[in-house]
């Protein structure tokens, strides 16, 4: 378990880093991880399994193609005795992280969708 660093004043988060291998292919799966975060006498733990590369997809971001790997998870999160149920598709492009997520909830629902709108420099 690792000190991941800090979010807000007060705020740790600590766990494990999801890694990604610079060759992965589609179908590869990845080892499943958690994060703890901690807010005075507020721990969430989130568990991240059935991680794998289920796809690559081109996106345009700033009229630049940037090819990405589709990782997709399940999550789970404890907080304060309640538990959610999520899964989880996310685009990273090399060099640059997370282009794109979108998350579902329990029933396959998308509830929340996040993408970079421009990237300056690359």
């Amino acid at each position: 378990s690792t000190q991941l660093g800090k979010v807000l004043k007060g705020m740790t988060v600590t766990g494990d880093n999801m890694i990604i291998p610079s060759n992965i292919s589609v179908g590869d799966i990845i080892k499943d991880y958690s994060l703890t975060t901690s807010l005075g006498a507020i721990k969430t733990v989130s568990l991240f399994s059935n991680v794998k590369a289920s796809g690559k997809e081109t996106l345009i971001i700033s009229n630049k193609p940037i090819e990405c790997i589709i990782i997709e998870n399940d999550i789970v999160t404890k907080i304060i005795g309640f538990e959610q149920k999520m899964h989880q598709k996310a685009w990273y492009g090399r060099g640059i992280g997370v282009v794109k997520s979108e998350n579902y909830d329990k029933e396959g629902k998308l509830v929340a969708t996040h993408q970079l709108t421009e990237i300056i420099n690359y």
